[in-house]
C-alpha cells in the first residue's frame, strides 16, 4: 500500500486511485510519497 503525505500540513492518506497530487486536508500540492523501512533503512546505510 503506497502512503503519501502533505508537506504543507503534514496529513497522511492512501489515495483512492492513481496518485495523489492534492492533499485531500488542506488542498496543497506538494504531496510526496512515504518512504518504506526498507527504503529508509537503505538511504541511510548510502552515508555511513
Amino acid at each position: 500500500m503506497t502512503r503519501y503525505y502533505c508537506m504543507e500540513c503534514g496529513y497522511k492518506h492512501t489515495p483512492k486511485s492513481g496518485t495523489s497530487n492534492r492533499c485531500p486536508w488542506c488542498g496543497g500540492r506538494n504531496v510526496r510519497q512515504e518512504m518504506s523501512a526498507g527504503e529508509l533503512l537503505k538511504d541511510t546505510n548510502h552515508f555511513f
